[in-house]
């Protein structure tokens, strides 16, 4: 059967235009905006925050100090950036295609003085160590980000200056508007750039090929026995809080993208059962992937940057090649018996699980190790430096810790649990996680910890501790209860479904937002962070 292009699903029909796709940064937040010098580190005597509702970078004019900003550049018609400078200076604003191929457009800025600075793509020239030679800038192939870079440092300036950036809008072709929700069951094909405001479902034997410069997914994606397929161009799916939007393939259903960037902007969940699989080559995930792998699932990664996480069950297939940023969940569980070490430092040549688990790792780089602790393990871990370890308890379990600290090394640590045996010799955890489901009771004081999600009917009672966010933030999910108590939490808060969160006495730094039908409560808090509830969720500050 040949292929139904979904821009042209009625006869004579075209789906119309969607309003101009006009993007606007205000100043007032630092999401998106970060500050590396050239070899990844930050630029010295370089600081970045928000001041008078912009933002400002301060830096010293003889380090080259760049300031990077996250926003979509693709089909990019033009960039207006509002600017203030306390010194006279010339500057620019470079760009980087998906190919390699880097531009740049000059500007010069007037002490104290307000300018709009605009820059269309034909205003970009090629610059002279560009990795990839391009005769002109072509927008289909610009990506995510673009730096602003006083050129002072090449020029023997010195001093200090403070660049504020106001106001920053990017315009973009058009979308074409997709029926919402679009369910597919065979064989479609999108090639124009095209938004969809509302879930993609896919059914026994559709697939859905996006080859378009960009897809903007507003929704959800459910797959059962179907492919989810992108070919080529940049996938959005923006989210207001980590694991807004989740994308759930059953069956024999199959996630694949090849030559593709995916911006979730925040971490995304991707969930993957039964034999479902997810296929990813020469590609790049920007802002974070979270995949969980069921037994029988397949993951094949070849050739891709910032590659995301992967929670792995012990019946998962796992292939990862040729690729960075990878952060691996390993399930320590009833099927891990005996010592486990894993490869020291973040370069992986080559490591393939021993018995009880199916992961291959070659050639990769910025690699971060995690465990999952599991009721049935008797397991030693020796010699390992873990990113992160999660202790998950589930059915009736009851569970108490008190005294955990994050980054501490240990020379022989045994987790004081009565469902499972795991001891950690000659061990760093950087991010120690709990994680509670079913009706499980697990309490935690006096500790510093990463993360904490509640699950199930379960109950997560903490008190007295610190989550710094350095495994992820705070949660509870389903009819769970998650409660703190005199902690200070530094990451965000949310509550989903029709689960509860209660803090007591706490300081928050990061957002609070209760969603869904949940229910959030705040007893004397002080949160420097925005509090945020949906339409059906209750939000009681007292």
């Amino acid at each position: 059967m040949a292929p139904a292009r979904l821009l042209l699903l009625l006869p004579l029909v075209t789906p119309p235009l969607a309003a101009q796709d006009e993007e606007r940064f205000d100043g007032e937040s630092l999401q998106g905006w970060e500050t590396t010098d050239f070899k990844g580190g930050k630029p010295e005597g370089s600081n970045l925050g928000v001041s008078n509702k912009s933002v400002s970078f301060h830096y010293r004019r003889e380090v080259l100090s760049p300031l990077a900003h996250a926003a979509l550049l693709t089909e990019l018609q033009e960039i207006r950036l509002t600017l203030r400078s306390q010194v006279n200076g010339a500057f620019m604003l470079g760009v980087e295609d998906r190919d390699g191929a880097s531009f740049h457009f000059p500007f010069d800025l007037s002490a104290g003085q307000r300018k709009e600075v605009r820059a269309r793509p034909s205003d970009f020239k090629l610059n002279d160590d560009s990795r990839v030679r391009k005769p002109v800038l072509d927008p289909q192939r610009l990506g995510l980000g673009y730096v602003l870079l006083d050129l002072g440092p090449l020029l023997g300036s010195r001093g200090e200056n403070v660049l504020a950036v106001d106001t920053v809008v990017v315009r973009r072709s058009a979308y074409a508007r997709l029926p919402a929700p679009l369910i597919v069951d065979r064989l479609m094909e999108i090639s124009q750039s095209s938004i969809l405001a509302g879930d993609l479902i896919i059914r026994k034997g559709g697939h859905l090929k996006v080859t378009s410069p960009r897809f903007l997914l507003l929704g959800d994606v459910r797959a059962q026995d179907g492919i989810f397929e992108l070919a080529g161009g940049v996938f959005s799916l923006p989210q207001k809080y980590n694991h807004e939007r989740s994308l759930i393939f059953r069956g024999a259903s199959r996630f694949r993208l090849e030559h593709s960037l995916w911006t979730p902007g925040l971490p995304a969940g991707v969930n993957f059962s039964d034999a479902s699989a997810l296929e990813v080559e020469d590609s790049e995930c920007q802002g974070g992937l979270t995949c969980d792998a069921g037994d029988g699932t397949r993951v094949a990664i070849r050739r891709t940057r910032q590659t995301g996480e992967f929670v792995i069950a012990a019946g998962a297939d796992i292939s990862i090649e040729d690729s960075s940023s990878v952060i691996l969940w390993l399930p320590v569980g009833p099927q891990i018996k005996g010592k486990i070490s894993l490869p020291p430092g973040s370069k992986v040549e080559n490591w393939t699980s021993g018995p009880g688990m199916r992961v291959r790792v070659r050639r990769c780089e910025n690699v971060l190790w995690c465990i999952i602790s599991q009721p049935g393990s008797d397991a030693v871990i020796e010699r390992t430096d873990l990113y992160a370890a999660g202790l998950y308890f589930d059915g009736n379990a009851r569970a108490a810790f008190r005294g955990v600290q994050n980054g501490r090394r240990m020379q022989d640590y045994s987790l004081e649990v009565s469902d499972r045996k795991l001891r950690f010799v000659d061990c760093r955890v950087s991010a120690w996680n709990f994680y509670s489901n079913g009706k499980a009771r697990v309490s935690v004081e006096g500790s510093t910890f990463g993360e904490s999600l509640a699950f199930g009917e379960s109950e997560l009672d903490i008190r007295n501790s610190t989550c710094d966010g350095s495994g992820g933030y705070l949660g509870s999910s389903n009819q769970a209860r998650l409660k703190l108590s005199g902690c200070k939490v530094s990451c965000l808060v949310v509550a989903r479904d029709e689960s509860s969160i209660s803090l007591d006495r706490c300081e928050v730094s990061g957002d609070v937002r209760a969603t869904a039908r949940s229910s959030l409560r705040l007893t004397q808090c002080r949160v420097n962070g925005r509090v945020e509830k949906d339409a059906g969720a209750q939000l009681i500050q007292e």
